[in-house]
């Protein structure tokens, strides 16, 4: 086995990203390794589509709220399985700072999830995991 030291898993709060975190922490307790499990606010996801602009300061505020209770509960579900973890709630492009944040921890490997979706799971794979797989410098598992 390839020696694992830390983990990192993008997590959306997804069904694919629960199963990738579970992943990464049975994967953690066989290696004695750490998972930094990170969130990333993308700017889309809070703009308002008809002005085409950000969202107001108060909407951003209220999705990290979300974020950071989410993150706490992840925090707490590593713990009660015996894993160190750290949790990171980033803002910007999601492979970009996926990517940044695994060059900077010098992670070993992310675990992702992705949508199953058919015959045109090829095509739709989810353009993070795709991209995350083409340009990750370590190895990506993508979990369905």
């Amino acid at each position: 086995m390839i020696d694992l030291k830390k983990i990192v898993v993008a997590y959306d709060s997804s069904e694919h990203s629960r199963q990738a975190l579970n992943w990464a922490i049975h994967m953690a307790q066989l290696a004695h390794a750490t998972i930094d499990v990170i969130m990333v606010l993308v700017p889309s996801a809070i703009s308002t589509r008809s002005a085409g602009a950000y969202a107001s300061p108060e909407v951003r505020e209220a999705a990290e709220q979300e974020i950071k209770l989410i993150l706490s509960e992840v925090q707490a579900v590593c713990e009660s399985n015996g894993v160190e973890a750290t949790t990171h709630s980033l803002f910007g492009n999601a492979v970009k700072e996926i990517l940044l944040h695994a060059d900077s921890c010098r992670a070993d490997m992310i675990i992702c999830g992705t949508r199953g979706l058919g015959s045109f799971a090829g095509l739709l794979l989810g353009s993070v995991a795709r991209t995350l797989v083409t340009y990750a410098k370590i190895p990506v598992m993508v979990i369905k």
